[in-house]
């Protein structure tokens, strides 16, 4: 079975199910490249388990498809009635699930730069995140889905070409920066994991105060 999210989407849904031996395929921003993956599996014997993306868009069985509430609202009804058979609320299972894997936080924002001179800020930016070191960061891994390359090294992603930039860190912390395609917008996806609320969001707010001062001081 295989559970399908996107590249900028939180890693604590692949923890889960990857501990229960489902497979996890992560396609690019936009839900229509989940329900693309579903048909590439039509006529094989491999099966769709569950898809979703950080926009809050859920997909739970497949003769749906694209991110269907309908479908999340039943599930999540007929959770929150199971667990209040055991005296547990949704929170309580939460609180149970980052316990066990670890506590998540997630914060995307949108940076807007409108006319012209937007357009030129925002390709300056690309441009030099795309070949900075971040050298106070502890980066493990950079994946570039423009120049299909993890680490400078080219040909390593298997994934349609897209001005993305995703970055691992030590911590297992990530980011992610892309154009939007739509606005005229710079989005930056943050994602850490701590073993504490309270240092998720002071993680969160460094990883955060580095990628601001640079977005302030690139022209």
């Amino acid at each position: 079975m295989i559970m399908y999210n996107t590249i900028v989407t939180s890693k604590l849904g692949e923890e889960i199910v990857m501990s229960k031996g489902i497979d996890v395929f992560s396609t690019l921003t936009g839900f229509r490249y989940i329900t693309e993956q579903i048909r590439n599996i039509e006529n094989t014997d491999k099966k769709f388990f569950f898809g979703y993306e950080e926009s809050l868009g859920y997909l739970a069985s497949d003769f749906v498809r694209d991110k269907d509430a309908l479908q999340s609202m039943v599930i999540l009804a007929e959770l929150t009635n199971f667990y209040i058979q055991q005296g547990k609320t949704i929170t309580d299972v939460l609180e149970e699930i980052y316990q066990k894997y670890g506590y998540y936080k997630e914060e995307t924002i949108s940076y807007v730069f409108p006319g012209i001179e937007g357009i030129t800020k925002i390709q300056n930016l690309m441009d030099f995140f795309r070949n900075t070191t971040f050298d106070n960061l502890k980066i493990i891994r950079k994946e570039d889905y423009l120049l299909q390359a993890v680490n400078n090294e080219k040909g390593k992603i298997n994934l349609p070409i897209s001005n993305v930039l995703k970055y691992y860190l030590e911590d297992e912390s990530w980011f992610a920066i892309r154009p939007s395609g739509t606005e005229p917008k710079l989005k930056i996806y943050y994602s850490v994991k701590a073993d504490s609320r309270d240092k998720c969001t002071e993680k969160l707010n460094k990883l955060k105060t580095v990628l601001e001062n640079i977005i302030n001081e690139v022209k």
